[in-house]
């Protein structure tokens, strides 16, 4: 073998490693085994409308005498909803999602008002917080590398000695695609939304959600977003949570609009890596031989998934947090003259006996 051809061949081999890492495709954001980042994307929006329904729940129930409403619009007495007319499965489904709207238009729209307990907090929360907006920015973003090494050593056996030559060659290729999208939710229109109480109630039944994808992508599982929620609401009822603002704006104390507002950012990162690396050695003989030779790929994959809410009230005239702590005076202020009154009218009342009894024992005694 001259040394001609075996440079031709080595020449080949670092070809070879280059078209291995050229063949693969540009990255689909849909190839995410499962789910793919629209069922990814819905699931956070369910996850969203338990979290409200729950906080929901937590004070309607507060009174004792509301449990019993409380118990009728968790979301699981509302899954667990059978009608007894459904002809088929679909239309089971159709008819749960139906009365589960109904029963929450019903609470947003009059029952809040009219509980067996009255709550003047519970309708000053749903009052304030079934207006509340959500803003969502998806972001799934996944990165390709494929990388291919190649060398190649030959020995060119002589007389006197030997002669070493080495070969190398590397390819490196990036691919990348990218999938945004926004969406926007309000909150009675979230919980009373037909198509999406029956998607919601399909993630519940495990028809659209497998639960081993949660092992590649973190995002599929619980992001715990009951507690954002929960998060938003106390600051800003007893925070005074205001929009974002300049520092000028921020500093001077000028009014300006007052429009309560979070913004939660969570980024999930999940890096996959696989690769193959074989290798050959053989003895030197006579005249030029290849002796070794090493042919290394590498394929990595990250994904970058990010979620951005946005937590929005609409423009109000006055911090949620004063607006309270001024009613809460105001019912204080109420109770204490209606106690005044109260103790006025005793009073008058024990100087009304005293009077009477007064004026009987002169009479008695004018009697006698």
């Amino acid at each position: 073998m001259t040394i001609s051809r075996v440079l031709s061949r080595a020449h080949c081999a670092a070809l070879s490693a280059a078209l291995l890492s050229s063949c693969a495709g540009v990255p689909n954001t849909t190839d995410m085994r499962t789910p793919d980042p629209t069922t990814i994307s819905e699931h956070i929006r369910c996850e969203m409308r338990d979290a409200i329904i729950g906080l929901f729940n937590d004070r309607i129930g507060y009174n004792k005498g509301n449990e019993q409403k409380a118990a009728e619009l968790t979301r699981d007495a509302l899954y667990s909803y059978d009608p007894p007319d459904a002809k088929d499965d679909d239309d089971r489904d159709e008819k749960r999602a139906y009365h589960e709207a109904v029963a929450f238009d019903q609470f947003l729209t009059r029952d809040f008002d009219h509980m067996p307990d009255p709550d003047p907090e519970l309708v000053q929360i749903v009052k304030t917080y079934s207006k509340m907006t959500i803003g969502y920015r998806f972001n799934f973003d996944i990165t390709m590398t494929d990388t291919a090494d190649s060398s190649l050593d030959l020995t060119s056996v002589f007389t006197r000695g030997t002669l070493a030559t080495g070969f190398t060659a590397t390819a490196i290729g990036v691919r990348q695609s990218q999938d945004a999208w926004n969406q926007f939710d309000r909150v009675d229109l979230l919980l009373t939304n037909l198509p999406t109480i029956r998607r919601c109630n399909s993630f519940r039944s495990n028809k659209t959600q497998p639960q081993h994808a949660r092992i590649v992508y973190p995002i599929t599982g619980s992001l715990g977003l009951r507690s954002r929620v929960a998060g938003f609401v106390n600051k800003n009822q007893a925070g005074n949570l205001i929009n974002e603002k300049t520092d000028l704006e921020l500093l001077s104390g000028l009014p300006t609009k007052i429009v309560p507002s979070e913004t939660v950012n969570m980024i999930f990162t999940t890096t996959l890596r696989g690769g193959v690396n074989p290798q050959f050695k053989l003895a030197a003989l006579t005249g030029s031989n290849i002796t070794q030779a090493m042919l290394k790929a590498q394929r990595e994959r990250k994904d970058i998934h990010s979620v951005t809410f946005v937590l929005q009230l609409p423009e109000v005239g006055a911090l949620v947090a004063e607006t309270r702590s001024a009613q809460e005076r105001k019912d204080r202020k109420n109770l204490e003259e209606q106690i005044s009154s109260q103790q006025n009218q005793l009073d008058n009342e024990v100087r009304r006996q005293e009077k009477t009894n007064d004026i009987k024992t002169i009479i008695n005694e004018l009697s006698q």
